[in-house]
Parts: structure tokens; sequence; C-alpha cells
């Protein structure tokens, strides 16, 4: 097995979220969906994240 060894950094979280949905296509709306069924009704802890 390789392994990538990388230098110790530091790297700032600017936001954080208990989902992050990404992608606009049918996957991310199933995901949406999955995750209200599962109870993850908060909109402010709920990220959707996609490109136009």
């Amino acid at each position: 097995m390789q392994f990538i060894t990388e230098p110790v950094r530091e790297t700032p979280v600017i936001l954080s979220t208990d989902v992050l949905l990404v992608g606009s296509g049918p996957a991310g709306l199933a995901a949406a969906i999955a995750s209200a069924r599962a109870g993850a009704n908060d909109p402010s802890r709920t990220l959707w994240l996609f490109r136009r």
C-alpha cells in the first residue's frame, strides 16, 4: 500500500453543519429527502452545495 505524506497544517473551519448535500441533480435531491426523513429538520444545520 502506498501513502502520501503531507506536512502538518492548520485548515480554518468557516462553517460547521450536520448535513452537507453536494450536487443539485437527482442524487442531491434524493439525499435531501433522505436526510429530512431521517430527522434533519433544522435548516440552519443543513447546507446544500451546488454549482450553476
